[in-house]
């Protein structure tokens, strides 16, 4: 589908929210889906690419802290490949759950459990 409009109809229909803040790219990462996620990225120039990875739903989260959360192979595999440098490392200080950056969030998610035992 996204090959049948241009680019920015493309950047429209994946900024495109429901009614909980949810777009196509959220969806894709917390279903773990990559390939969906790489073709949808790689459907907009790099300016786009950047807005819609800073999107956040409607309990802050962005991509990545959802990549973190559901398929952290996500950020290796699709959206650390989409963005400059420069780009990911203010992905990388973005706040989202609680004031926590991404970072922060994979601490809590995913060593939070052995520091509780």
């Amino acid at each position: 589908m996204l090959d049948s409009v241009d680019e920015e109809w493309c950047y429209h229909l994946l900024q495109t929210a429901s009614r909980f803040s949810v777009t196509p790219i959220h969806l894709s990462c917390t279903a773990g889906d990559g390939a969906s996620l790489k073709v949808m990225l790689d459907h907009v120039n790099q300016d786009m690419r950047y807005s819609l990875l800073q999107m956040r739903n409607h309990e802050g989260k962005n991509l990545l802290h959802l990549a973190v959360r559901y398929d952290p192979s996500l950020i290796t595999d699709a959206i650390l490949p989409s963005v400059t440098q420069s780009q990911w490392i203010a992905l990388l200080q973005m706040r989202g759950i609680g004031g926590m950056t991404v970072l922060q969030y994979l601490a809590k998610v995913k060593f939070a459990p052995f520091l509780a035992s």
